[in-house]
């Protein structure tokens, strides 16, 4: 059986998120290596959550109780899947193949790797209201995402240098995500083969799967956010060492803009280095995950 890799799916996205337009294959291999760590301790998480539950099972109730203490990311979820539930609707309406709450119940209880249009229709958009009702969380958009908003600023100005034929690769990579119905199989696939060590893998649900697929996206996102970050800095840094040797005489060239450049598995490397190191007290040996 040959190695289960969503790597050439990653390596797709990555310009949609602020890479160039050719990625580099390392990259996309080393952004599948931290992400399969970062999922496996959500799924170890969520696994000791839903321990302390009636149920035998990881609910996205029981994911969602890992970023209770952050509103902001709450909220990012919540908006993501409304909109995700009014487009099935429209698209429900249209073609008369409506999702009914008897048709989610029967959801819940059907094999996710089916792949058929009827699994897909679960409401996660209900459970996460759900939740926030019981926790006393809300999220009426009163928070602010500066994050979001950087990165939608980013990929504006970038959409507005690329030429027609860029920006139509440009707005496909942007699209592509792990809960289409292109690749959310090939992405359960690979979770259950890659987390096949973790207690947790076997107990999560449909629904659980499908609230992984979207943050897997999200782990994805942040790491090039920090790594388009972290480039800048260093970039301020140079320029200030310069201004400090400069003697008055030289000329300026001028340097492309970092996003020209692919970003190279050092930078990742680099980016959850530290992310570690913020995350992490000293001498601490547990795992950690970028986005709670």
């Amino acid at each position: 059986m040959s190695e289960i890799s969503i790597s050439p799916i990653i390596q797709t996205m990555l310009f949609g998120l602020g890479d160039c337009r050719k990625p580099q294959e390392a990259t996309s291999c080393i952004i599948e290596e931290h992400l399969q760590q970062q999922l496996d301790f959500i799924v170890y998480k969520a696994h000791a959550c839903s321990g302390n539950s009636e149920s035998e099972e990881i609910t996205v109730r029981n994911i969602l109780f890992l970023l209770r203490n952050n509103p902001v990311r709450l909220q990012r979820v919540y908006q993501y899947f409304d909109l995700k539930s009014k487009r099935q609707e429209i698209t429900g309406a249209i073609s008369g193949t409506a999702t009914t709450n008897k048709d989610i119940a029967a959801d819940l209880k059907s094999c996710f790797f089916t792949g058929t249009k009827k699994s897909r229709n679960v409401n996660v958009k209900q459970l996460i209201l759900e939740f926030l009702d019981d926790f006393k969380i809300k999220i009426d958009g009163e928070f602010i995402d500066e994050a979001k908003h950087e990165r939608l600023l980013r990929q504006n100005e970038l959409s507005i240098e690329h030429s027609k034929e860029d920006y139509l690769v440009y707005e496909k990579s942007r699209s592509v995500s792990f809960d289409s119905w292109k690749h959310q199989r090939e992405f359960n696939e690979w979770l259950g083969h890659k987390l096949k060590n973790n207690p947790g893998v076997s107990l999560l649900t449909p629904t659980s799967y499908e609230l992984l697929q979207y943050l897997a996206k999200e782990i994805i996102a942040q790491i090039i956010d920090y790594a388009i970050l972290l480039r800048k800095n260093a970039k301020s840094q140079s320029i200030k060492n310069s201004d400090l040797t400069s003697t008055g005489n030289e000329k300026v060239v001028p340097r492309p803009e970092a996003a020209v450049f692919p970003i190279m598995p050092d930078e990742v490397n680099e980016v959850m280095r530290r992310c570690q190191y913020t995350y992490m007290k000293p001498y601490q040996s547990v795992s950690y995950c970028i986005i709670f």
